[in-house]
Parts: C-alpha cells; structure tokens; sequence
C-alpha cells in the first residue's frame, strides 16, 4: 500500500510540472511593403518579472515573433543575468495587450562569451534562438561583440564565429573593431533560413569616423 501511495505522488509530482510551450517560428508574411499598427503597450518602470522576486524588468531590446503572431521572445539588453522573456499578445487598438508570461535565463558556458551585451534576438528553424551581444567596450580587456545560439530553455550550445576585423583590441586606445557600446545592435533571419543579418550602430574604428546627424558612416 506504501509502494502504490508512493507512486501516487510521484506521478502527481511529474504531472505538475509546467511543460513551457515549444519555441516555433512565425511564418513570413507574404506581402512585407505594408505595416499596420496594431496598438502599442509600455513598460512601467522600475517593476520586476516575476514580480517582487524576479529581475529588473525591462530593457527589451529586440523581438522575435512566434507561430501565429500571439506570443513573442523579447531579449533584455541587462548585463545582470542575461534573458529572455516570452510574452502574450492579444487585441487591437485600445484593447491591445502584452503579458509578459516567462523569464528564461541564458546560460554561461566557458566556451561562450565571458560577459553579454545583449541587443537582438531571431529565431532559426530548429527553435533554437540567436543572440546578438555588441560586447562591452568599457571593460579590460574588451568583450568583443558576439552572436550566440541558445535551446529554447536558455541553454547555451555555441557561439558563431565572427570576423576578426569586428573585434576591438583587448586593451589602450581603440585602434580596430567595433567602438564600446556601438557594436552588433540588430538581427535576422533570411526567408528560407539560410542567410543571417546583422548591423553595428556605427562605422569600425578602422573604417572611419562615426555616424552623426551631418554625416553618414563607412
């Protein structure tokens, strides 16, 4: 009887336990020459998810939609605990809604970058993610920028190669790479899933002057 109430609770145990929704990539849309704004929403500050226990919540500062265009990874740009968060949409106008739903960590790995940035988010065909860090410029030696795929829970699986000539020198005055806080600040996947874009804010150190409101850049 022991044996029969303790396998009970082992599968009330298992059956509790919240299996997270698969991460699937929305399709493209077929005509991209239109966009339509659906509603927006705004985060209030200095709130935390989940609440009281959870991180700082904010700093979402790249999207990546979902299967069916209601949910959306969004990655936090905080260098304290790198993640991502899911969330729900819902409604138009002034009925639009987004409830965050998930705060999922990125693991470190110590063939992974030694510290984050992280600006941009895109998901690949397999569901795993991609992430786009601009490295951090401030630090000695400097963290170059990096793109990094995650599993869908957040654990790390490898970090892409990326051309030396986007990589600053660790140390002394900038001479090559990209400039402190100016590194990789967006990301994409082609249709297809074959091809992957990414953009730094400004000209390498090598390339020129940066980018102002009078001048392009390189």
């Amino acid at each position: 009887m022991r044996r029969l109430a303790g396998a009970l609770l082992l599968f009330l145990l298992v059956s509790c336990v919240k299996t997270p929704p698969a991460v699937v990539r929305a399709p493209v849309p077929d005509d991209l020459s239109v966009l339509r704004l659906a509603g927006e929403w705004s985060i209030p500050p200095l709130g935390r998810f989940p609440p009281v226990i959870g991180l700082r919540f904010g700093g979402i500062s790249g999207l990546a939609a979902l299967e069916g265009g209601t949910e959306l990874l969004g990655i936090s740009d905080d260098r304290d605990g790198s993640r991502m968060y899911r969330f729900g949409v819902s409604g138009e106008g002034a009925s639009f809604r987004v409830v965050p739903t998930d705060s999922i960590p990125l693991q470190w790995a110590p063939s992974g970058p030694p510290a984050a940035d992280s600006e941009a988010i895109a998901i690949l065909r397999s569901g795993n993610v991609l992430v786009a860090s601009e490295g951090i410029g401030s630090l000695e030696p400097r963290v170059p920028p990096a793109l990094i795929e995650y599993g869908q829970q957040g654990q790390f699986v490898r970090q892409l190669e990326v051309r030396d000539r986007f990589s600053p020198n660790p140390t002394g005055p900038p001479s090559r790479g990209v400039r402190a806080n100016m590194g990789f600040e967006s990301l994409t996947i082609a249709p297809g899933g074959r091809r992957l874009y990414t953009a730094t804010e400004t000209a390498l150190v090598q390339d020129g002057e940066p980018a102002s409101f009078d001048t392009g850049a390189q």
